[in-house]
């Protein structure tokens, strides 16, 4: 039967601050969007369709779909309640938020769904967003701690304790008794790294600290060190960076069974993203911010 959420399944698996920077994030909305979509932004097309379909009322029953990624977005759409702060917002940032009792629901749903837990960061942030109705909403926490290691032009961002070498054109990554060694290319253009081992394979991340385009995560044999997979993180597809006043992009991956939970934040959301540990297949993936498409502009119908 070609149901909503089978199409929703489909297209999954086809596609598997400051005053000056809200304006300019604001402008960068008004932008028409590219002629071919990104594969996240048919992947928010769809889920917005299907949702405007379906109106508030329906979303209980697509948190009970057999789709993960689309049950989390129904779950996070039907808790998201706008209200008004009760502490006193940041100069220049919007005074309303999500009702955080909501949230934690939703939270709930994540584990129960999931079989894993959020690192605490992230229900944190998630859970006290500013939010600006109809436009966007703004993540901010605070940093991460990491230790920065200069190789030639680039500066990287790495856990604590992590042994970084560059020799020619090959990086040499260490983290306790796991070493990995990759051409420099694999992670041109990047500027932190971030790991995590379980069983037979180390996960490696390289992403960008200041923003939060698409980044590649490997998947390393532990005894070895030769590659075994390469997968596509989407994260939230922002377009640009808010300045100094904006967070810096956060990576934490977990692992849980043969899962590789991927949790990440920028300045305009948050997002959960995870993969077969063996194969690097994409799961399911779940972003508060529809990877740029704010739902806060969409058309849902209320409950009845």
């Amino acid at each position: 039967m070609n149901t909503p959420s089978t199409r929703v399944r489909a297209a999954a698996v086809a596609t598997c601050v400051l005053a000056a920077g809200w304006a300019a994030l604001a402008a960068d909305r008004e932008v028409p969007p590219p002629s071919e979509e990104r594969p996240q932004e048919k992947q928010a097309r769809v889920y917005r369709e299907l949702f405007e379909k379906v109106g508030q009322s329906g979303l209980p029953d697509l948190t009970k779909d057999k789709d993960t990624g689309l049950a989390l977005q129904a779950s996070w759409e039907s808790h998201k309640k706008l209200v008004k702060r009760t502490t006193k917002p940041r100069a220049f940032y919007p005074k309303d938020t999500y009702s955080a009792d909501e949230i934690k629901k939703f939270l709930t749903f994540l584990k129960d769904r999931t079989g894993t837990s959020a690192p605490d960061w992230w229900a944190e942030g998630i859970s006290d967003l500013y939010v600006e109705k109809e436009r966007f909403h703004l993540h901010v926490a605070a940093e991460p701690k990491c230790e920065q290691i200069e190789l030639g032009k680039v500066v990287w961002h790495v856990g604590e304790g992590v042994k970084l070498a560059l020799r020619a054109e090959t990086y040499s990554y260490t983290f306790g008794d796991v070493t990995a060694e990759f051409p420099k290319a694999l992670f041109g253009g990047l500027d932190s790294l971030t790991d995590v081992s379980a069983g037979k394979t180390m996960c490696l991340a390289g992403y960008l600290s200041y923003a939060s385009y698409r980044f590649p995560v490997i998947g390393f044999d532990r005894k070895t060190g030769a590659r075994i997979w390469k997968a596509e993180v989407w994260a939230d597809n922002q377009k640009r960076h808010l300045g100094p006043a904006s967070p810096r992009h956060r990576v934490e991956m977990t692992t849980k069974d043969n899962v590789l939970f991927v949790f990440g934040a920028t300045g305009g959301g948050l997002y959960l993203e995870a993969f077969d540990l063996e194969t690097g297949k994409c799961q399911y993936r779940f972003c508060t911010c529809y990877w740029g498409d704010y739902s806060e502009k969409w058309n849902l119908k209320p409950s009845d």
